[in-house]
Order: structure tokens, then sequence, then C-alpha cells
């Protein structure tokens, strides 16, 4: 599970649920298939199970915000761990869980649990779910063989920086849980999620010089429902369109050859077409080589 950063209040909050979860999971959970006294039922919608390096992520709405955790188990009402949310600062209504180190072609049950702002807690009926039977697969770069050769010169540790961007969840610092550097940090457990932007999302990458830009990579987030942007628009540093490119689904990174190569030292990245909701990126890669001049310099 990813590690959350809260303000102090929210922190608490889930902090408080997290604890009375964890040990009514621990003493055995009983009866959790019946409503339980002060706990009222929640109605979540949406229910989204997909699966992603390896990983199983669970993204749905609820009507009040708050933080959600999801208990798991292999068998009904036994629930042997807790998936703590991964989302950052502030109750909210999309909510999106990564699940590690779940078994494949394995079949869950699981029962969500929400806690609002007003110290309420409610839990979701049970519902069952089967892993993928291809774990091994669903992990790594599906898309290896058609990445470009060359360095990524949009990867922090080659001199990529964040110029601009639309948004951060929850007001987030560019460096921060949901920041835009989770785009460019070559982690595929994190994500730049925009606050909300849309198609209005857009995010600005710097490189450490001009280079002849010839390919770049692409691999948008999702929360199952919403989130997944659908087609990308790319512009150079003086505003010129390269190109706008259809993506094929959130699971992988994806590439794209330019039609030619350009001249730049940072490329703008906007959502053309989404499903909407707190869009952005897992990673984004760029390939390039020097200039002909500062090659022969060398």
């Amino acid at each position: 599970m990813k590690k959350v950063s809260m303000n102090k209040n929210a922190g608490l909050l889930l902090l408080i649920a997290a604890i009375a979860i964890a040990a009514t999971s621990f003493f055995g959970y009983q009866a959790a298939t019946q409503s339980r006294s002060g706990v009222s039922e929640l109605d979540a919608s949406g229910i989204d199970f997909s699966f992603k390096n390896g990983n199983t992520i669970v993204s749905f709405t609820t009507e009040q915000p708050g933080f959600c955790q999801v208990l798991l188990g292999t068998k009904s009402g036994a629930y042997d761990f807790v998936a703590v949310e991964s989302m950052p600062e502030g109750p909210h209504t999309e909510h999106y869980n990564v699940i590690e180190n779940l078994k494949p072609d394995t079949n869950y049950f699981y029962r969500i649990m929400l806690g609002t702002t007003g110290g309420n807690v409610l839990q979701s009926k049970e519902g069952s779910f089967t892993t993928s039977p291809n774990a091994a697969a669903d992990t790594g770069d599906k898309q290896a063989a058609q990445k470009p050769t060359g360095t990524n010169i949009a990867l922090l540790s080659n001199g990529g920086r964040i110029l601009g961007v639309s948004s951060n969840y929850g007001g987030a610092a560019n460096d921060r849980n949901w920041g835009a550097q989770m785009a460019i940090d070559g982690d595929p457990s994190t994500e730049w999620s925009s606050d909300g932007d849309g198609n209005n999302a857009w995010i600005e990458i710097g490189f450490d010089k001009a280079y002849q830009v010839n390919a770049i990579g692409f691999w948008t987030r999702t929360m199952g429902t919403s989130a997944e942007i659908k087609k990308l628009r790319v512009l150079s540093a003086d505003g010129t369109e390269l190109g706008s490119f259809d993506l094929q689904g959130p699971d992988e990174m994806q590439y794209f050859t330019l039609k030619e190569p350009v001249s730049t030292d940072s490329l703008r990245f906007e959502a053309a077409d989404s499903s909407g909701g707190n869009t952005g990126a897992v990673e984004i890669e760029v390939f390039g080589s020097l200039p002909m001049v500062e090659q022969n310099n060398r």
C-alpha cells in the first residue's frame, strides 16, 4: 500500500478509523456480514477492480466525502488485512486503493469502510472479486519491445524537471504525493494526479538542454470510471503542436514516434479527451538525441 501524506486532522481521522478497522480484523471480525450497531451501510457506486504493475486496484465513488479502507480475506466474513487508501490530503468522494501482494487467480471477499469528517463510520455489504490469473505478466513494462532506444530525457535523474502543471491533487507540491514530479520519477507505483482538471489537465516538462526529440511515452492514470486520458496533445517549447495521440487504456506505457524530430528543450502534454475527474499520468517519457553540432563537439 502507498504511504499517504495528510494534514493533521485528516491524518488523525484516518488513523482512528484504521486502528478500529484493524482491531476488528485482528479479532476475527465476527458477524462481519451482519449490520453492526453504530455503523451505517455504505452505498459505494462504480466499484471497479483492475490489475496493473503486479498490484490489484479498486476504485469507487461515495456520496459522502471521507477516507476509505478495504477489508480483504479469502473467506467470507474473515478479513486478514486492511488496504489503506492511496489518496492524499483532504476528505474526498472518488477513492482509489492500490492493494499489493495478493495471490493470482484467487477469489477474495471484501468490505469497504468509510470514515467521514463528522466522525461516522459506514460499511458496505460484502462483495467479492477474483485476481488476475497472470500476476507475473501484469508486472513490468509490457511494451518493452516497442520502447524507443536512447535515454529518457524527461526522467528526473537525467535532468528532467517540471516547468508547470495545471494542478496537483489536494494542492500538493510537485515533489509530494500526487505531485507533478511523480510522472517523471521512473517509479510506476507513484502518479501525478490533477485536482479534477479533466480535459483541462496539462503538464510541462523541461530538459537539461535542447534535444532533437523523436519519440514520447505516456502512461495515463485511471480511477476506473474516471481520471483516464484517452487522447493526448503534445506541444514543443514554442507552442507548435507535434501531434495528437490516442491512448489505448491505462494498463501500460504507450510509445509514439513523432512525424519528424523537433529541436526543443521542453514539451507540454495536454489532455485532449478524457473520462473526466482527476486526470494525470503514471509516467511520462521523452526520447531524443543531441543536435548534430553538439555531437560533433563532444
